[in-house]
């Protein structure tokens, strides 16, 4: 049985009303990362582009810290997964 993924973070436009398939993701008020549909890239055009915020307090880089995905659900959790890996890393240390 496939288990359905549950976003963990607040996520909103970021050009709000707009409709420019952009959004942020937020842990409390901390921009964890940002997803968009890529409508300029050769190759790219129609998948989703993710990144992750670059946080102060993370030490060094987990790669990938960014990348494109099929769907807007699969970037959101790429960019939770990759951030939590980072939050993970930093309380190591």
């Amino acid at each position: 049985m496939l288990m359905r993924y549950t976003q963990r973070f607040k996520w909103c436009e970021t050009w709000s009303g707009e409709n420019r398939h952009d959004f942020i993701g937020l842990d409390d008020e901390e921009v964890i990362g940002r997803i968009q549909l890529d409508q300029t890239t050769p190759n790219k055009v129609g998948l989703w582009r993710w990144n992750v915020a670059a946080a102060p307090w993370v030490p060094r880089t987990v790669t990938p810290p960014r990348g494109w995905a099929e769907t807007r659900g699969k970037a959101l959790r790429l960019v939770e997964k990759h951030y939590e890996s980072l939050k993970r890393r930093s309380v190591d240390r």
